[in-house]
């Protein structure tokens, strides 16, 4: 952006430096048609050129004793032992030159205005009559020992032609002080050193100098941004207080004038900054700045601000003075730049009564910084400073300041310090515009996770926002990963948090992957910054300083904004692999389209375009849940999967590496039969796709489509078909021919749910299993992990035969969930007897029709010895309701229970829908005393069984007693209070359990069970709806619930406290900083349980294990993941994060934590309920809680 004058400049003639006469006089008329001057830092507007050297334009005068037009015609004298003393006293290495004027010149008469001028004022702001000594730091002129002072300059200041009397006034620039003095005969009087040998003219005796400016009381000196015709020199000082500021102005005919006295006194008073240093405000005022500090950024009250006084010009001034000034009034608000941690202050401050300030101030964002302007060449101390948020107007703040180099310098290392993973070249080129800089470059060393969270605090902090939920992950594929989560209150985040997310993330090379699952993306969803001019809001350049061509820059300036953002992720990070948007889109639906929604995903597109010329590595984008539109679906389809050919590139599309994608979900996008020919022809596809996702889409491809498909797939690790294909007729030949699965050598997980899978099928499946276990035995293919058949019409004779097949070749999950097992069980059961079964095996959601079917597959189970994993969530049988479990039934579970030695995780949850059930009997509960003897089962999930009093009583005792158990999890079932304190004295029995989930919503789901039981037992069953309540009864409501409330989180406040004792045992054991924190098993699958949980069975015995133990956990356990509410600030240390645990430990993020700071509750000796230690607090409140239940019977 370019700063220009306001009207053209004539032919400045060459620059004369101090002590040279100019040869060339220039005319009256030359003057007057001089040009109106301007700001040369001012920042109006992209058509104005920016240019400090504007001010050298105009004609010059020179300062020389030896010009030929003289001060007067009376001769003039000075001592050459007076002279030699002030060259030798001058800091400057050349000789000082007085300057003289035309004899007869005088001075205009000034017009009083008043403070804070408007910018283009050509008047003066002090007058010869009414303007009077104003030291700063002197009382008196006569305590100022006059004839110690070196004078460095003097000169005669232009006069106002327009004035009536114009008088002439001098301005002399000594080692200590600036000098306004009526005449030359009042300088001569207070200098006599100025005195020729020839001089005439008498001295005044005594002078009174018109004005003095102490120069270490200077606050700024610049060019005067005035309209008339001389060139003036704006100086403002402190007051004696310090709390308030004066300013003057001195004019000059000629800009070398004042050029060289801006140089002048610029220098004199950088002499007497070495000593003082930078001011500091008065105490009081400074107590001010820094209570406006502790309002708006409270996590950092108690650090140090930085304060530099400063000078408004422009439009600045006007905003802090309003549209017109006081001239009459000399003492103006003295201003200060305040830098802050994430945010910096202009803040004028003015006395109004003893101890009492009015202030006003305006706050700006460090990182909302777009431009510095100065010019470090000609010293000049002005510079702007011009703040911009996303889709809104500049703000250019014109200040002037003595320490304008540190000011700048200060922002410079704010900017580095807060985004500390942008590169300093984007630095350079985009906010500096400082000619004579020079190569500054801050250094800032990074926090963990390269500062995003100081880099996001900045960007929410500089846009006014919220914070915002997100986690550090470890547990994917590409670690770590970003995990940015819904709010936590269920709220919308705005543009502007999600703004500040994505620009904290940009450059950002800790990442591999990135995740805004669930995350509303619609805030910004045609949002166009139509305000930004520049390019340095966009990104052009990536991390290797590789940058857009000009037609790119132009394209990618037009996009929307989420188009911006999401192309800066993908093209200036070199790590980021993977980006997760499942869901981020899916407010906009096909039902909900409108005329006015985008026909393609904004944050989609970016990364398509930067992967078909190679320029991102994020070639792993699952978009399940989001709509594709035609034009997403033919840009994923065409142009970058098949690298269409273009002249300025010749390679195909496999040998662009990184370019091609990798992975792609789109299952639940909303696409039809003609969408999914286009992502799965042949020749869109490469060896290169390691996941496919095509699953749940509105239509499906036809199955003789599925051939030639599978023949692009041959580097596929996981492939999705569930539901996507159509069979039109009976086929009897294999659906999945060998000879073409045999191509799959990668192949890891196969989901083909939703397909009537024939007996060839099967067969060639089957065959393929054993292929694989055998190929990896010899070569260094992937293993096949999981096949997922689920609703494919398999009996249980069809299991039983391909479980045969795969005989010792099952190391392997096979979930064949919702098929009609019913049919031939005997044969199913017998193949599980023989153990031939895969390691885990998925049952969930099957109805047996006899209860005695259902017992010979228990019978089986039990005698299993493969099977490790069992999930039989939702499986039942078709029992009479309200019928008790029939005791054959318990009796086959509690052997089960007792008898099993393989299953280490075991997943009984029930299931109750709208249109179906899936649960046991009630009283089957019984049969889990089988758990007592039990030495292998290491997880329990056992949810939504209804469980009784006394069932829970009996889960607690199995929980204290059974020492293999590491995690239990018994929601939804409706527990009372009593099994609550129970089930949590069994847990702090147990030093083993490390996992007994309770949601926060289950935990209101408890409360509001519990309370709702209270009520019906106070007013005898449903009476209360009726009956009308008093104030007493209310008041005896309101108490009971509270005390309630307050029981149960004293309750669960003991389950969190046992679980972190235990887990840091676990910790201790293994030698490794466990990730429990992020493992949410009450949501997790019992597979991903036991990814996430595979060490923890071995953990038990680590103390006799060893090393061996620790060795394999360290080749296991991944880092814990770190969520944004476990950063706490640290105000008082340089590094202002650090990693604080749920239950208040404060460790390092890369330091193991033996839970030594942990307060360990006492235990109780018996897991049962009553009186015992630790337990003190909660049973009072049951006490008082009975107190009030009875006193609100009572009164009802």
């Amino acid at each position: 952006m370019s700063i220009t004058m306001n009207r053209k400049l004539e032919k400045k003639p060459p620059v004369l430096p101090l002590g040279i006469a100019k040869t060339a006089e220039m005319s009256v008329t030359d003057l007057a048609a001089s040009p109106t001057p301007s700001s040369p830092a001012s920042c109006n507007g992209d058509s104005r050129r920016f240019s400090f050297q504007s001010i050298k334009s105009r004609a010059r005068r020179s300062l020389s004793i030896k010009s030929s037009v003289a001060l007067d015609t009376q001769p003039r004298r000075q001592s050459m032992s007076a002279m030699a003393h002030a060259r030798s006293q001058s800091l400057s290495t050349n000789t000082r030159r007085l300057s003289k004027s035309q004899r007869g010149s005088s001075m205009s008469s000034f017009t009083p205005l008043a403070p804070f001028t408007q910018r283009g004022s050509g008047l003066s702001d002090d007058s010869s009559e009414t303007l009077s000594l104003v030291p700063s730091s002197t009382s008196s002129s006569s305590e100022i020992d006059w004839q110690a002072q070196i004078v460095e300059g003097l000169v005669v200041e232009d006069v106002d032609t327009e004035s009536v009397r114009p008088k002439p006034t001098f301005l002399a620039v000594t080692s200590e002080y600036l000098v306004k003095l009526k005449c030359r005969a009042d300088a001569l009087g207070l200098f006599p050193g100025l005195a020729k040998e020839t001089e005439t003219e008498p001295a005044t005796p005594n002078p009174k100098p018109l004005l003095v400016i102490p120069l270490s009381d200077v606050v700024s000196v610049f060019a005067a941004e005035a309209s008339r015709p001389s060139f003036g020199l704006e100086v403002w000082w402190r007051t004696p207080s310090g709390d308030s500021f004066q300013d003057t102005r001195f004019w000059f005919k000629y800009p070398a004038d004042r050029e060289e006295y801006r140089r002048l006194i610029s220098r004199k008073v950088k002499a007497t900054q070495k000593d003082t240093g930078v001011w500091q405000p008065p105490p009081d005022v400074l107590e001010h700045l820094q209570s406006i500090h502790r309002r708006l950024e409270p996590a950092f009250a108690q650090r140090a601000i930085k304060v530099f006084p400063v000078v408004p010009r422009g439009p600045t001034r006007r905003l802090f003075s309003g549209e017109t000034e006081d001239r009459q009034k000399k003492e103006k608000p003295s201003l200060w730049l305040v830098f802050g941690e994430y945010l910096c202050h202009v803040v004028a401050v003015q006395r109004a009564k003893p101890g009492e300030f009015k202030s006003q101030h305006k706050t700006y964002g460090l990182v909302s910084l777009e431009k510095i302007r100065g010019d470090f060449d000609n010293r000049e101390e002005r510079f702007n400073l011009t703040f911009r948020i996303p889709c809104s107007k500049r703000t250019v703040v014109e200040l002037s300041s003595r320490f304008y180099n540190r000011i700048i310098f200060g922002f410079g290392k704010a900017d580095s310090l807060l985004k500390p993973a942008w590169p300093p070249v984007w630095q350079w080129n985009e906010l500096f515009q400082v000619p004579g800089l020079g190569d500054a470059r801050f250094v800032t060393h990074k926090d963990d996770f390269g500062s995003v969270r100081r880099t996001m605090d900045a960007y929410l902090a500089a846009y006014q926002c919220s914070q915002v939920d997100w986690e550090i992950n470890w547990k994917t594929k590409f670690s770590p990963e970003f995990r940015l989560l819904p709010a936590k209150d269920g709220s919308q985040y705005t543009a502007y948090q999600l703004v500040a997310v994505l620009r904290a993330l940009r450059y950002n090379d800790y990442f591999n992957s990135l995740s805004f699952r669930d995350v509303d993306l619609s805030p910004l969803w045609g949002v166009y910054d139509l305000m930004a001019s520049a390019k340095g809001q966009v990104a052009y350049m990536n991390r290797s300083c590789l940058t857009l061509s000009a037609n790119e820059l132009q394209e990618l300036m037009q996009a929307p904004l989420l188009y911006q953002e999401f192309h800066a992720l993908a093209f200036c990070s070199e790590t980021i692999r993977q980006i997760d948007f499942t869901r981020s889109a899916a407010r906009f639906s096909k039902e909900e389209r409108g005329a006015d929604e985008p026909t393609r995903l904004e944050f989609l597109t970016p990364i398509l375009t930067l992967l078909r010329t190679g320029s991102t590595k994020c070639n792993h984008l699952l978009l399940s849940g989001n709509v594709l539109r035609k034009r997403d679906v033919d840009e994923i389809g065409k142009p970058h999967l098949q690298f269409e050919a273009h002249p300025s590139n010749h390679k195909p599309a496999e040998t662009l590496g990184m370019a091609a994608i990798q992975a792609l979900d789109v299952s639940s996008c909303g696409l039809d039969e003609k969408d999914l020919g286009i992502l799965t022809k042949p020749i869109h596809l490469t060896d290169k796709v390691q996941l496919l996702d095509i699953s749940k889409n509105l239509d499906r491809l036809p199955i003789t489509h599925l051939p030639n498909f599978l023949l692009g797939l041959i580097g596929v690790k996981e492939l999705n078909l569930r539901g996507s294909l159509r069979v039109d007729m009976d086929v009897v030949e294999s659906l999945f021919p060998f000879r073409l699965l045999q191509h799959l050598q990668e192949l890891e997980v196969l989901d083909i749910s939703g397909l009537k899978i024939n007996p060839a099928t099967l067969d060639d499946l089957s065959q393929y299993v054993c292929h694989r276990a055998k190929v990896q035995g010899r070569e260094s293919h992937s293993k096949f992990r999981k096949l997922i058949m689920e609703h494919c019409s398999l009996s249980g004779a069809a299991v039983a035969r391909f479980c045969t097949d795969i005989g010792d070749s099952a190391d392997m999950t096979l979930s064949i969930s919702g098929n009609p097992l019913d049919e031939e069980l005997d044969k199913l059961c017998e193949a599980i007897r023989c153990d031939r079964a895969p390691s885990g095996l998925v049952m969930e959601m099957v109805t047996f029709g006899h209860e005695n079917g259902f017992i010979d597959l228990i019978e089986s189970l039990t005698e299993n010895k493969s099977i490790s994993l069992l999930s039989l969530a939702g499986t039942s049988t078709l029992e009479i309701p309200d019928e008790p479990c029939s005791k054959p039934l318990i009796q086959a579970l509690h052997n089960f229970f007792a008898c099993n030695d393989s299953i280490q995780y075991l997943d009984l949850s029930g299931y109750s829908g709208k249109l179906e059930d899936g649960q046991f009997a009630k009283g089957f509960a019984r049969s889990l005393s089988g758990l007592l003897s039990n030495k292998t089962m290491t997880h329990l999930k056992i949810r939504n069984q209804t469980l009784s009093g006394d069932d829970i009583a009996l889960l607690g005792r199995v929980v204290a007693k059974n020492h293999a158990l590491r995690v239990i999890d018994c929601q939804d079932n409706g527990i009372n209070l009593t099994g609550i304190r129970f089930l949590v004295s069994s847990v702090q029995a147990n030093h083993r359990i490390v996992d007994c989930p309770f949601s926060p919503e289950e935990r209101q789901r408890v409360f509001k069970h519990i309370a709702d039981g209270m009520r019906r037992n106070s007013y005898g069953g449903l009476a209360h709806k009726s009956a009308k309540k008093n104030l007493a009864t209310e008041k005896a409501e309101a108490e009971t619930e509270a005390i309630l409330e307050e029981t149960l989180t004293a309750t669960f406040h003991e389950l969190d406290a046992c679980l972190q004792r235990n887990r840091a045992a676990l910790r201790g054991a293994s030698g490794q900083l466990l990730d429990f924190d992020s493992f949410d098993s009450s949501s997790s699958s019992l597979e991903e349980m036991r990814r996430t949980w595979l060490m923890l069975a071995e953990a038990d015995g680590a103390d006799q294990a060893g090393e061996d133990v620790m060795a394999s956990s360290r080749g296991y356990w991944p880092r814990a993941t770190v969520r944004s509410s476990q950063l706490a600030l640290e105000p008082c240390s340089p590094a202002p994060y650090r990693q604080v645990q749920a239950d208040g430990i404060v460790i390092s993020t890369e330091v193991v934590d033996d839970g030594s700071g942990a307060s360990t509750p006492q235990e109780a000796v018996t897991p049962v309920l009553g009186n015992g230690e630790g337990g003190g607090f909660v049973y009072d409140k049951l006490d008082k809680l009975g107190e009030l239940q009875a006193t609100r019977v009572a009164a009802s």
